[in-house]
């Protein structure tokens, strides 16, 4: 794959993606719930998306949303597990504003299969990358001028 088509991809990731780890209630799992790692792109025509999901694989989905005056057609493309894996390894370089993002979610994932740890370690391990990513999502809704927070 050309360098330029990694670059594209994570520019989408950056401009229109949400890298996350889901976190959802499971009661056949030892702690009750089960996290996975899922890259999402969303935007509001298709052609990138279709080319992302024929290069990555993944899924595409449309979403139509309601407004007053107005109905818009979201498209979304996403990734999960393995998959998500081997695309944020891929695009990890040419990521800027979600790297750090990508970086702990490429630990989550590599995690999954490790051998040696003990269930709960590895719970805990998973749920501290978890409220990572997750923080790092917090601050990006915080605005900050020097050392004042305007809005949080």
């Amino acid at each position: 794959m050309k360098k330029t088509d990694l670059a594209y991809a994570a520019g989408l990731v950056d401009g229109e993606g949400c890298i996350t780890i889901v976190k959802n209630k499971d009661n056949r799992c030892h702690a009750g719930f089960s996290l996975y790692l899922r890259v999402i792109i969303g935007m509001a025509t298709c052609d990138s998306l279709t080319w992302v999901n024929a290069i990555f694989g993944g899924s595409l989905y449309s979403n139509i949303r309601q407004y007053q005056t107005y109905t818009l057609v979201v498209y979304q493309w996403a990734i999960s597990c393995k998959q998500a894996l081997r695309f944020l390894e891929s695009i990890l370089p040419y990521l800027k504003d979600k790297q750090n993002q990508a970086r702990v979610a490429i630990e989550f994932q590599r995690g999954k299969h490790l051998g040696g740890y003990k269930k709960d370690e590895l719970i805990e391990k998973e749920v501290a990358l978890y409220e990572k990513i997750r923080d790092m999502k917090n601050d990006y809704k915080k605005i900050t001028i020097g050392e004042e927070v305007l809005y949080e």
